[in-house]
């Protein structure tokens, strides 16, 4: 748990730890905390956070797919379409002069 909080300082944050909960979290009691934690955490940091992904996979969709799945998760997280858009296209075209 050190590190945790050892890794936060260095970014100069602090950890937030939901007491219970393994790494599914979106399947735990009590997930609709996290849900809206990490909601306010896209608003406050939406021209911030641009998604990329290597994801190699060929079908390209689906619960296989890591990159989807990602997608998937912003859309669902992200409290409007104007963050999801900024988070998945908008803020890498501003990062690249596209």
């Amino acid at each position: 748990m050190r590190s945790v909080h050892a890794t936060a300082r260095a970014y100069g944050t602090e950890a937030e730890i939901f007491p219970g909960m393994g790494h599914a979290i979106f399947h735990e009691t009590g997930r609709e905390q996290v849900v809206e934690r990490v909601r306010g955490f896209l608003e406050r940091h939406q021209d911030r956070i641009v998604y990329g992904s290597d994801c190699n996979d060929v079908v390209g969709r689906g619960p296989t797919c890591q990159g989807w799945l990602t997608i998937r998760t912003v859309r669902m997280l992200a409290a409007n379409r104007q963050i999801e858009r900024k988070i998945l296209c908008e803020n890498a075209k501003k990062l690249f002069n596209l």
